[in-house]
C-alpha cells in the first residue's frame, strides 16, 4: 500500500507541504466527480462510474504514448498504452445505456419522436398520392371543366353589359335633368370693382351697385380722405376674385339702402366673398344694424382667426377701431402735420349713412334722437346703447355723454 501511495503524483516526495497540497487537490477532485457518478438511479451511477473509468484509462493511455509508461496504472510501455487506448474507446462508444436508467429513457423518447415524424411524413405522402389520383385525368372531365369556365365568362360579360347599360341610363337622366347647386340668390355678373367692399353688377339686364353686407374695407377713393393702409390690397383682391365673373347675390334683410345701393352677400365660385375678405384680414366686421344676420357667426369666427394670425389690417396696432380705421390714436393727421379733426366727423357721418343703408334709421332706435337726455340705465343691452350712440353722431359727438371718460367709442360696457 505504501509503495502504491508513493507512486501517486504528489506523494512521491517526503516533503510534507507537497503531500498536504496533493491531498487537498484529490479531495476536491473527488468532490467534483462523485456528484457526476451518483446521479439518478443506482444503475445510472454504475454506468457513470464505468464511463469515468474508461475516460481515465483513455487519458492515461494517451500520456503513456508520449511519456513511455504510466506505472501508477501499470501501463509499462507504449504497446500496453496503445492497447488500453483502443479498449477504452471501444468501451466508451459501444457501452449501451443500462435498461431503466434516465439516459435510456431519454434515448427511447428521442427514438419515439423520430418514429412519429417519419410516420407523419409517410401519411402526408399517401394523402398527396390520393389527391393526385382524384384529379380528373380523362378528356371528358377536362371538356366539362372548359364548358363551365366558358359559361362563367359569358355570365360575367352579360353582367358587365347590364351594369354599363344602367350607368349609361343614369348618366342620361342626369344630363337631361342636371342637379342644381345650392341656390343662394339671383345670378348676376360683375361689371366693375369700385373698391374692396363695393362693386357694380349686371342684374337682369340692369347695372346695380352692391354694398357688401357686414364688412368694411379701408378707403381708397374717399373724396376727403387719404388712401388708407390695406385699402389698395383689398381693392386688388376684389378685382382678382370678382372682375368679370358670374356671381350669386344673397340678400339678408332690406335689399336696398337709402342711396339705392343693393345690400347683399356675394357668392363667387361657391365661396362667399364677404367672408373671404375677413379671412384675409382685408376687412373688419361692421355695420351690424339689423340683426340677426344669417352669416354673422361665421364672419365673427373668420375675423377672429385673421386677428389671431395678425393678418392684413390686424398687423398694425391700434389701426382697427370700432368705428373705422385710424393711423394712430385719436384723429388722423394731414401731410402738413396738422390734426384733421374733420376726419372723425366725416367718419361719423359715414357711419350714419351706412347705418341707414343697412336698414336702420332713427325710427328703429329705442328712443328719439331729438328726445330728452339718455343714460346707460335707459337701455337693455350694450348693442342697443351703441346703436343709439352712433346714430346720434358718436364717436365724434356724444350729446348724451354715454361714452364716459375713456373716450374709446364703446358705450355702456357694463350692460349685457
Amino acid at each position: 500500500m505504501k509503495n502504491f501511495i508513493k507512486q501517486v503524483p504528489g506523494f512521491r516526495s517526503d516533503t510534507t507541504w507537497k503531500k498536504v497540497i496533493a491531498s487537498i487537490g484529490y479531495i476536491f477532485l473527488l468532490l467534483g466527480v462523485l456528484p457526476i457518478v451518483f446521479q439518478g438511479t443506482l444503475v445510472d451511477s454504475l454506468w457513470n462510474g464505468a464511463q469515468i473509468i474508461a475516460m481515465i484509462a483513455f487519458v492515461a493511455a494517451v500520456i503513456a504514448l508520449f511519456k513511455g509508461n504510466v506505472k501508477l496504472l501499470h501501463i509499462v510501455n507504449r504497446k500496453v498504452a496503445l492497447l488500453v487506448l483502443v479498449v477504452s474507446l471501444i468501451a466508451a462508444g459501444a457501452m449501451p445505456f443500462p435498461a431503466g436508467s434516465e439516459q435510456a429513457e431519454v434515448q427511447e423518447t428521442d427514438q419515439a419522436e423520430n418514429n412519429e415524424l417519419e410516420a407523419e411524413k409517410a401519411a402526408e405522402k399517401e394523402i398527396a398520392n390520393l389527391e393526385q389520383k382524384e384529379k380528373p385525368t380523362s378528356e371528358q372531365d377536362t371538356a366539362q371543366n372548359q364548358e363551365k369556365e366558358v359559361s362563367k365568362e359569358k355570365q360575367s360579360v352579360e353582367q358587365e353589359n347590364e351594369s354599363a347599360a344602367e350607368e349609361k341610363e343614369q348618366s342620361a337622366k342626369k344630363t337631361a335633368t342636371p342637379q342644381k347647386q345650392t341656390d343662394h340668390g339671383p345670378d348676376a355678373q360683375v361689371t366693375r370693382v369700385v373698391d374692396g367692399d363695393t362693386v357694380k353688377i349686371n342684374l337682369n339686364g340692369q347695372e346695380e351697385t352692391v354694398r357688401l353686407l357686414l364688412v368694411d374695407t379701408p378707403e381708397t377713393k374717399h373724396p376727403s380722405k387719404p388712401v388708407q393702409p390695406f385699402g389698395p390690397e383689398a381693392s386688388s383682391f376684389a378685382k382678382e376674385e370678382l372682375a368679370g365673373k358670374k356671381i350669386e347675390v344673397e340678400y339678408d334683410g332690406p335689399k336696398r339702402g337709402k342711396y339705392g345701393r343693393l345690400l347683399a352677400y356675394i357668392w363667387v365660385d361657391g365661396k362667399m366673398f364677404n367672408q373671404m375678405l375677413l379671412e384675409e384680414g382685408l376687412a373688419r366686421l361692421a355695420y351690424v344694424y339689423d340683426p340677426p344676420y344669417t352669416h354673422y357667426q361665421e364672419y365673427m369666427k373668420a375675423q377672429n382667426k385673421a386677428k389671431d394670425k395678425e393678418k392684413g389690417i390686424w398687423s398694425r396696432d391700434g389701426y382697427v377701431r370700432d368705428d373705422g380705421f385710424y393711423y394712430g390714436r385719436g384723429t388722423e393727421k394731414d401731410s402738413s402735420g396738422n390734426n384733421n379733426s374733420s376726419s372723425t366727423e366725416e367718419k361719423a357721418s359715414e357711419n350714419e349713412a351706412n347705418a341707414r343703408e343697412n336698414g336702420s334709421s332713427s325710427s328703429t332706435l329705442k328712443y328719439d334722437l331729438n328726445g330728452p337726455d339718455r343714460d346707460c340705465g335707459d337701455f337693455d343691452t350694450q348693442q342697443q346703447a351703441q346703436d343709439f350712440f352712433e346714430a346720434a353722431g358718436g364717436p365724434a359727438k356724444d350729446p348724451h355723454r354715454l361714452d364716459g371718460r375713456d373716450g374709446d367709442g364703446m358705450v355702456c360696457e357694463s350692460l349685457p
